[in-house]
Formats: structure tokens, C-alpha cells, sequence
């Protein structure tokens, strides 16, 4: 599948600009002070997303709205009785694999190399990662950070402002140059699926599908967990798929954002953690 357009925005790039190394903070008590080798170049890199074939990027007729606020009937407030969280979902990596070994919960802009173009917008914001998609035109925007992971565990928490169809979000990995790398993405009518941009086009490994555990409106929990040849998809602690690919092994990880319904589209990413795999 071709891209319609090929040209790369290379704000940073990871091995050509070495002196570029991110400044990660230690002694945070919100968060793991990266180890020695977790500290090096990052780069971002924006790729206009292929318009898929016929009709598979139109706007699927599901889509979310922003909730309203009930009115107002004259009958007094009730306080409603406690309840306990929800119970994680069997098999969640997050309550399976303990403390991660890396977490950004954002309280710094120091471990991502920020840009605007006429693209994206990236900025942080109230201890939050907001990515803003200025145009619907099927442009997907993403930066990388590096360590370099080879057999892990990672996973965002971000909620997205309106929007609707397939304006997406998600994760980059296995990146091994900041223009290469899987996609997992979820879009706004609950679909998720995954790509390849080898740097010149697009291939599709898991057309967008659409599952019951992506919310269309509010946070949602997206992970993916890398153990050789095998990748398994999660939201919201719930197993999607898992498959078998072998196009990359390792690679440095990252968020995008993609807008093909609404322009100025906006996510706000509250945490990015990684658990490494024996």
C-alpha cells in the first residue's frame, strides 16, 4: 500500500545527532530513574498516514461524543453508596508483572523531544501529554524515545478530547530507526489495529477491528506485550489478539496520533511504562 506521500519531518536523528541525548530525571519519587544505557538520542519523525484501500479509511457511522450533563428534574441529590474499583481483568500484565522498570507520569518535559509543525502540536500540559492533530487528512504524527526494547511489556494510559471514526492513537515499537517500527493504534469507534511504515509504505498486519474493551468515550489502557516473534494486543488490561511477526525484534517506542475526521484533534497521554521481559 502506498504512501501518497513520502516525505519524512526529521526534528531529531537518533545516531546522526548524537549530542541530543534526552536529560532524564532521578530521585523523582513518581517515577523509576532510568538506568545508564536508557539514556541516548531520541528522535521524532512525522509520515502522512496511507489512505487505505477503498473504502477501509472512510468514517465508520459509530461515533463518540462528548457526555452531557443530565437535567435538571427538581428531586434531591442522592448520595450514592460506595463501590469498590472494578475488578482488573483476568491475565492483565499491569497486575501480573508488579513495578515497572521505566514510568513517565509526565511531571517533567524532559524525556521527549517536543515539536510543532503544520501537522502536530506536542506539549505538556497539567502533568499530562497532549498530542493535537491539526488536520483531518490522514496524517499520523509520532516521536521516539529511547531505550531500545527487545522483550517487554508497554503501555499508555491517554483519553482523547471528542472526535470520532478513525481519528486514532496509540503506540510505536520495536522502532529501529525513528522512520520504522510497528503501529498499534485504537480510533474513536472503538476499532484498533496494526501497521507497518518501513519507511516508505504502509502494510497492514491487522485491519481496523473492532473490540467490546476500547471505550469510545474516556481513558483507555492500551499495552502491548513483545516476547520474540510473538506480539500480543491489550486494552484496558484485556487481551485483543496476539499474533506472530518477525519484521523487527527491537527498537526504541513512542506515541502517535492520527486525525482523518477531526481536525485539531487532541489526546492527552497521562502515563507510558515499560516492563522488560526475561
Amino acid at each position: 500500500m502506498k504512501a501518497h506521500l513520502r516525505t519524512f519531518t526529521f526534528l531529531m536523528a537518533l545516531l546522526i545527532l548524537p549530542a541530543l541525548a534526552c536529560n532524564m530525571p532521578s530521585g523523582a519519587a513518581t517515577q523509576t530513574a532510568p538506568a545508564a544505557e536508557f539514556t541516548a538520542a531520541a528522535g521524532t519523525v512525522a509520515a502522512q498516514l496511507t489512505r487505505q484501500a477503498a473504502g477501509t479509511d472512510a468514517a465508520p457511522a459509530q461515533t463518540s461524543t462528548a457526555p452531557t450533563t443530565a437535567p435538571t428534574t427538581g428531586v434531591p441529590d442522592v448520595t450514592p453508596s460506595p463501590t469498590s474499583s472494578p475488578t482488573p481483568p483476568a491475565g492483565d500484565p499491569r497486575q501480573e508483572l508488579g513495578e515497572p522498570d521505566w514510568v513517565d507520569d509526565f511531571s517533567s518535559d524532559l524525556r521527549w523531544p517536543l515539536y510543532d509543525d503544520d501537522h502536530v502540536t506536542m506539549e505538556i500540559v497539567d502533568q499530562a501529554l497532549e498530542m493535537t492533530a491539526l488536520n483531518a487528512d490522514g496524517w499520523e504524527s509520532w516521536m521516539v524515545a529511547v531505550p531500545r526494547l527487545q522483550d517487554f511489556y508497554l503501555e499508555m494510559t491517554a483519553e482523547p478530547e471528542p472526535c470520532s471514526g478513525r481519528d486514532r492513537f496509540g503506540l510505536l515499537f520495536r522502532a529501529p530507526e525513528p522512520n520504522e517500527g510497528y503501529l498499534f493504534g485504537i480510533n474513536c469507534a472503538g476499532e484498533y489495529a496494526l501497521r507497518i511504515w518501513d519507511g516508505d509504505e504502509y502494510t497492514v498486519i491487522i485491519d481496523w477491528t473492532p473490540s467490546e474493551h476500547i471505550r469510545t468515550e474516556g481513558e483507555n489502557r492500551i499495552g502491548v506485550m513483545a516476547r520474540g516473534a510473538s506480539i500480543s494486543l491489550f486494552a484496558n488490561g484485556n487481551l485483543l489478539t496476539r499474533l506472530t511477526h518477525t519484521a523487527y525484534d527491537r527498537g526504541a517506542f513512542g506515541p502517535f496520533i492520527g486525525a482523518a475526521n477531526t481536525g485539531d484533534f487532541t489526546v492527552r497521554i497521562t502515563e507510558i511504562a515499560f516492563w522488560e521481559l526475561d
